[in-house]
């Protein structure tokens, strides 16, 4: 095994000597394209700025390279296809910037955006001082051992329901990197057996569970739903793997991630099956809305359920919730308030101490004064947002003839409205229908999770595409739009509160039309299909790096779909490095194409 090792460093330390008669300025530069490749992949996501630091690097060694070159770049016919797609995808966002709304946000982005100009200098640097195909799964390998290692740490040491996120402070952008990292190492899994053949398999499964387990532990469902994607990829090249390793290897990924969905404190299962529930929720609320617009009385037995379930705040063990029909007599008084299932929710306090329980609701932009309507029966305190001004106690008989339902108005400043608090006294019994008076008051809020909300957001994003199918309203001006859409009563108010819908497409779409739609698709698949063309060939690293380079096309089409990859600054540094990187080292020893 140490031979194997040996062996492997060699091969790396004969190419960072460089050839007999290089200057020592070339050697330095050679060393800097070193440190990038090897420290880059596990750096970028675990130290701040390193993303940045490393394009610098690059940029500099670019340029130096460029001018020891005779100012010549070297770019084959294919180098320039890929180049000019980066290019676009930044021309498509300058056109949507200058034709729309011009925002802050779209300035800001469209100077994260020049970073994709950066792939001609990285071009230029890592053709001149072309990397080893060693150095590279060496990086890759390092890079997927210590994210895995990083998230298990993050996973034990934190409190609460976080996910990792190294540095990054998006828990999904460390999981779809980390996943990437791990299959593009994967994908040299016969240039690593043939180089070492006693210890490169070992390392290989020591190198992908710890990706995976990242990937898994981040939370990031984006990630999850593009693994069998990932995976049918590697069967589909199954003449790049011995059959067994292909058997191995999906097993060995069925199992883990079995195992972390039993495993309580890894939340896997928790994730997936709140994802189910939020989408059958979501297609609930909006055919409600369109069913029976605000205003409205909910007394919709699922819609209460759900209600019950996102209150916060009351005293574990003395408070039970529960939706129950009313007999005849309390549903005729129920109508009379334009009720119609006679169902309500039903506070009781099982304990001789107080309790209490808030009661989400959607804040209304356009309110000086939030104003609450609620029917009511039997013993509580209901106020908005704990305000003592909008507290209102309610007496009322509930046994004999039952509970004798009224109406009651809240008011309170709308910063103190987000919620209806429900105070019941020790062994008290209390019936509640809330009555929606704009839309979304209370809907919207059953909605208040990661998914719940992109799902609303992906509504607006298609709603501004409509207005502006061209060149879009914006770039990056999908915030601002949003909240006037939000101010007319056209869109839920959450849509308003990020500048992103977290989808990659309906993001181009929105904001930059179908041109940008266009540019998006173009900047993904122009180097999937230049990497899927040098799957036919024999070396092994050149196989590996076109596979390499498709994964990751394919990998951030599918995180697209849930997130809006190209609007961080690592995402757009992590994709221009790695697929130039993969790029080159696919052309083959005399730099040509497949």
């Amino acid at each position: 095994m140490m031979q194997d090792l040996q062996k492997w460093w060699q091969a790396t330390r004969c190419w960072m000597a460089g050839p007999a008669g290089e200057s020592r300025v070339d050697r330095y530069l050679r060393m800097c394209v070193a440190a990038v490749v090897l420290l880059f992949p596990a750096l970028c996501l675990l130290v701040s700025r390193s993303d940045s630091y490393s394009l610098l690097l690059l940029l500099v060694v670019g340029i130096a390279g460029w001018w020891r070159n005779g100012f010549r770049s070297g770019f084959s016919r294919r180098d320039w296809i890929f180049a000019a797609v980066f290019l676009a995808f930044l021309a498509a966002g300058i056109l949507a910037f200058e034709l729309g709304h011009q925002s802050d946000n779209g300035f800001r982005l469209l100077g994260r955006y020049l970073r994709l100009l950066l792939v001609l200098p990285i071009l230029v640097a890592f053709k001149r001082y072309r990397p080893p195909p060693a150095l590279v799964w060496a990086g890759l390998g390092v890079g997927s051992l210590v994210l895995g290692v990083d998230a298990v740490w993050e996973r034990v040491s934190i409190a609460g329901f976080l996910q990792p996120d190294g540095d990054t402070n998006v828990a999904i952008l460390f999981g779809d990197l980390a996943t990437l990292t791990t299959f593009a190492f994967a994908a040299g899994y016969v240039y690593v057996d043939t180089a070492i053949p006693r210890l490169g398999p070992r390392l290989m499964v020591l190198g992908i569970l710890a990706g995976l387990t990242a990937c898994i532990l981040s939370g990031a469902r984006g990630a999850w739903i593009a693994l069998p994607v990932l995976l049918m990829l590697f069967l589909s090249c199954r003449h790049l793997l011995r059959p067994r390793a292909v058997l191995v290897g999906a097993v060995t990924i069925l199992v883990l991630f079995i195992g972390l969905y039993f495993l309580p404190q890894t939340r896997v299962r928790e994730r997936i099956m709140g994802t189910v529930h939020q989408v059958q929720l979501y297609d609930y609320v909006r055919h409600s809305l369109q069913a029976e617009p605000a205003p409205a009385c909910l007394d919709d037995p699922h819609l209460l359920d759900a209600w019950a379930a996102v209150r916060s705040g009351d005293t574990p063990g003395n408070l039970k919730i529960s939706v129950e029909a009313m007999k005849a007599p309390q549903t005729a008084r129920l109508k009379q308030f334009g009720c119609r299932s006679g169902m309500v929710m039903h506070f009781e306090n099982l304990q001789g101490v107080g309790t209490w329980a808030d009661m989400p609701r959607t804040l209304w932009h356009g309110q000086n004064l939030a104003v609450a309507r609620l029917i009511v029966a039997g013993n509580a305190s209901v106020s908005l947002g704990g305000a003592e001004r909008s507290e209102r106690r309610i007496h009322g008989p509930v046994y004999g003839i039952g509970p004798v339902f009224e109406e009651e108005r809240l008011s309170a400043p709308v910063g103190q409205s987000a919620y209806v608090r429900v105070s019941i006294p020790p062994h008290g019994n209390f019936f509640l229908v809330p009555m929606e008076q704009y839309p979304g008051e209370y809907r919207y809020a059953l909605l208040h999770s990661s998914l719940g909300e992109r799902l609303q957001m992906w509504g607006v994003a298609w709603d501004m595409f409509k207005t502006a199918p061209l060149t879009g309203i914006g770039t990056a001006a999908y915030m601002d739009r949003a909240q006037v859409m939000v101010n007319a009563g056209e869109a839920p108010p959450v849509t308003a509160n990020y500048d992103h819908p977290h989808n990659e497409f309906l993001d181009a779409l929105a904001t930059r039309g179908v041109a940008g739609l266009l540019a998006l698709l173009a900047l993904l698949g122009v180097p999937g299909w230049l990497f899927a063309r040098g799957l036919g060939g024999q070396d092994p690293a050149r196989l590996g790096s076109s596979l390499a380079g498709l994964l990751v096309s394919v990998g951030f089409a599918m995180f697209g779909l849930s997130e809006t990859m190209l609007v961080h600054s690592i995402a757009l540094g992590w994709y221009a490095i790695m697929t130039a990187l993969f790029l080159v080292i696919s052309e083959g020893p005399e730099g040509r194409g497949a």
